[in-house]
């Protein structure tokens, strides 16, 4: 299975029939088409930040099939400006039905950025729960609203007998060590986030941002155990098309982040012609599922 997470920074893309377009069609098109690629590559994204065309799409043809699968998102009222709402989104490649709701608050006091939440029947035994989520940045640390929700969650997984829960997205905090537990010390969980030097922000920044995490539960009919490798930014996996600018180290001016080779050489100069989408670069992250019976014994994969 390949997961993936982007915070988009609200950029438009050229799904703008939904919404009003940015004055840039060409960077529009350039993000559509990274977003497209993501989707056909993955099984399923934690999409943060999505634009306004994104957004009123899953609002408007909440089931019509996109880039192969499904975009679905929390349709409450959320006292966030439209302008500026971060809300997550979820693309699932196969589509599930089953809602989870989580209701904590982030961001301001008044608003909500509510995660977007599925679970899985892969078989009558196998439940699998994956969670979109954009901790907050402000009212309290993203570290804290990070624990309140993925602790919802893990909860949820216990009582309705899930045997595992996946929570991707950008959790404005490290998410690695004894908070969250890691593959050495609590064997039935695991998590990591990019640390936000990543980002545009560069080494002045201490803090972490988009990431995975992973919770097997023991107790459930049939645990849902993963083998995971390490997350990987799309500039480190593809540097021959893709970079991060930091605002310390900007070329020619150049907007610091997430960039995208799209020509060069089109005026005759030699230039190379680099376009911003986002100030996140995405994440990619490879898993494998493995269905246990009760005792430890596997039963299957996925």
């Amino acid at each position: 299975m390949r997961l993936f997470t982007w915070n988009m920074q609200r950029g438009s893309t050229v799904l703008s029939r939904y919404g009003v377009a940015s004055d840039d069609f060409r960077v529009d098109s350039l993000r559509y088409d990274l977003l497209q690629d993501l989707c056909f590559q993955g099984d399923l994204g934690m999409i943060t930040e999505p634009g306004a065309d994104i957004r009123n799409m899953i609002k408007n043809t909440a089931t019509e099939p996109v880039n192969g699968g499904f975009f679905v998102m929390d349709m409450r009222p959320d006292n966030q400006h439209q302008i500026s709402a971060c809300r997550p989104a979820l693309w699932m490649k196969q589509w599930a039905p089953w809602d989870v709701l989580c209701d904590v608050p982030s961001g301001a006091v008044a608003a909500h950025r509510f995660p977007v939440a599925r679970q899985y029947n892969l078989t009558k035994k196998h439940k699998l729960v994956v969670v979109a989520l954009h901790a907050t940045s402000g009212r309290k640390s993203g570290a804290e609203n990070t624990r309140e929700i993925v602790e919802i969650f893990k909860q949820y997984a216990k009582r309705e007998g899930a045997g595992g829960l996946i929570v991707g997205g950008d959790f404005n905090a490290h998410i690695t060590g004894r908070r969250y537990g890691s593959s050495t010390e609590r064997r039935n969980e695991w998590a990591w986030s990019m640390p936000a030097a990543f980002t545009n922000q560069g080494a002045s920044s201490a803090g972490g941002i988009d990431g995975f995490l992973f919770f097997t539960n023991n107790k459930s009919p049939g645990p849902i155990k993963f083998s995971i490798s390490r997350p990987m930014p799309l500039y480190d996996i593809d540097r021959a098309r893709y970079r991060l600018v930091l605002s310390s180290a900007r070329p020619d001016g150049e907007p610091a982040g997430f960039q995208v080779l799209a020509g060069e050489n089109a005026d005759g100069s030699g230039k190379e012609w680099w376009y911003r989408l986002s100030d996140h670069s995405p994440v990619i992250q490879d898993c494998g599922l493995r269905l246990l019976d009760r005792d430890g014994a596997v039963v299957g994969a996925a």
